[in-house]
């Protein structure tokens, strides 16, 4: 999902962003470590896009949106290889989304998988994608993530250029 969110290039993971001392001044910074270019920025943003437009009404990860603050979704539901009959089990599922939030300068990456959910419901869209929406409102309710808005637009032609336009949001903290 990072590749989406970084123009295409394939970052090195970190789990810690900075190390503070106890008097909370900074002890050491981790910085950003490309590994390299995998999609186009063209291929990368036309994907964001979807990923945008799966939580827009109508789209399967609608459930994973926060109210104000644009999010990129993918859901999915994939039947798991019984390894007995060597075929796709009829009746495992995995049910599973992944979000990124806000999409055009994400802080959060999240993804939800469920092995085999027993709710009667069993497609991504239905299991976890509200989770994830639930996740990333409460999120922003305790002033840990950002609710900025990005729209991303797509000029289409023959030099396609991608262009993000930030929207404002007044924010009290």
């Amino acid at each position: 999902a990072t590749v989406f969110s970084n123009n295409g290039i394939l970052l090195q993971p970190n789990i810690i962003s900075k190390i503070v001392n106890t008097d909370d001044s900074l002890y050491h910074q981790f910085e950003r470590t490309e590994v390299r270019r995998v999609l186009t920025e063209e291929t990368a943003l036309n994907i964001l896009n979807m990923m945008i437009s799966a939580t827009e009404p109508g789209g399967t990860a609608i459930y994973a949106r926060a109210p104000d603050v644009t999010t990129a979704a993918k859901t999915g539901t994939a039947q798991i290889h019984d390894p007995e009959t060597l075929t796709y089990s009829p009746d495992h599922v995995l049910a599973s989304c992944i979000s990124l939030f806000p999409a055009g300068n994400p802080e959060y990456i999240i993804y939800i998988a469920v092995d085999n959910p027993k709710s009667g419901q069993f497609y991504g869209s239905s299991v976890a994608a509200p989770s994830i929406g639930a996740i990333t409102s409460d999120l922003i309710s305790a002033g840990l993530a950002s609710s900025g808005k990005t729209t991303f637009l797509i000029i289409p032609g023959e030099n396609t250029k991608s262009i993000i336009i930030p929207e404002t949001i007044e924010s009290d903290q």
